[in-house]
């Protein structure tokens, strides 16, 4: 049986994603996140809320997610424990 994640194992499965991934759209990231799109924006909107992650705006009016340079500090943190 499948252990249920955490939220903050979520986030930083998000952010590790982000950070290796670069910038990405919801659909990229519900396919890597194994999260539905619900459970995603929650997260989402959360990390944007933190200013973690930075939701821009590219051609098309396409939205991509991108995580913050300094908040790399963050993963490293958590990759200690």
């Amino acid at each position: 049986m499948e252990t249920k994640r955490s939220k903050l194992t979520i986030y930083i499965d998000i952010l590790k994603l982000l950070r290796n991934e670069g910038p990405s759209n919801i659909t990229s990231i519900i396919n890597h996140s194994n999260l539905n799109s619900k459970e995603l924006t929650e997260c989402l909107d959360f990390l944007v809320r933190q200013s973690t992650v930075e939701k821009s705006i590219i051609s098309d009016e396409r939205i991509v997610f991108v995580i913050k340079q300094p908040d790399m500090i963050v993963l490293k943190f958590f990759n200690q424990i």
